[in-house]
């Protein structure tokens, strides 16, 4: 059985997955640095030490990995951490019922639909979809994602 594009029937195709890795490059580099301070009035010799650290994370990709790049999963810690801040802000308001109130109750209600469609998303859907993703191939020749046997 010979695999080819169902486009163009070309056999050169590779997997997005394989595609991906090749063109996406993660680098992460630390800087140490310190130093001397000389503080206080003239002639004095207070001097104060430092030091420091800088961490840097880099991720560099060609064109053809990020079009080939698996299905991301819906965000659930930032809209979980607005969702206490908008809560907070509810109960504190919850005794004068005026507009804070109101913009953190509705801001609360919409925060926990997004989280309860997120969390079915990450847990039904998403699943399904990276192993379609991890099954797809792009045909080198005339740019066609395919699964092999659909």
């Amino acid at each position: 059985m010979s695999w080819q594009c169902p486009k163009c029937a070309s056999g050169d195709f590779r997997k997005l997955s394989v595609i991906y890795e090749a063109g996406t490059q993660h680098g992460q580099s630390t800087t140490f640095s310190s130093g001397r301070t000389h503080f206080g009035g003239f002639g004095s010799s207070d001097t104060a030490h430092h030091s420091g650290e800088s961490v840097s994370v880099s991720k560099q990709q060609t064109a053809q990995a990020a079009r080939c790049a698996p299905p991301s999963a819906k965000p659930i810690a930032g809209p979980a951490g607005a969702l206490i801040i908008a809560f907070i802000i509810l109960m504190n308001s919850f005794s004068h019922f005026g507009f804070w109130f109101f913009v953190s109750a509705a801001t609360s209600a919409g925060l926990v639909y997004y989280l309860i469609g997120a969390v079915k998303y990450n847990n039904s859907t998403h699943p399904l979809l990276v192993d379609e993703w991890q099954n797809s191939f792009l045909c080198l020749r005339c740019d066609t994602i395919f699964r092999i046997g659909s």
